[in-house]
């Protein structure tokens, strides 16, 4: 008959928590990574946005420009039947 001393008892605990730590060291170092990740992704897509947003400005700025002048090929048309 083996009897669980105090000591063992404690090494096995001991065990089980540094299994459970390296575990939740893992998923931080994981969850790091991906956040870094996505960091840069939102920056690239804040960036092609804001040269979106610049583009369509001069784009309007254009047509507008085109209106006032009263060029003929700038004309408000209705969609074509397919739409």
């Amino acid at each position: 008959m083996s009897e669980s001393t105090p000591v063992a008892a404690e090494s096995a605990s001991a065990s089980r928590m540094q299994a459970q730590l390296e575990v939740l060291e893992t998923r931080s170092a994981f969850q790091e990574r991906l956040l870094e990740s996505l960091d840069a992704i939102v920056a690239n897509q804040s960036s092609r946005l804001a040269i979106m947003e610049r583009d369509l400005a001069a784009l309007r700025g254009t047509l507008a420009a085109l209106r006032d002048a009263g060029d003929e090929r700038v004309v408000d048309e209705p969609p074509p039947p397919h739409y």
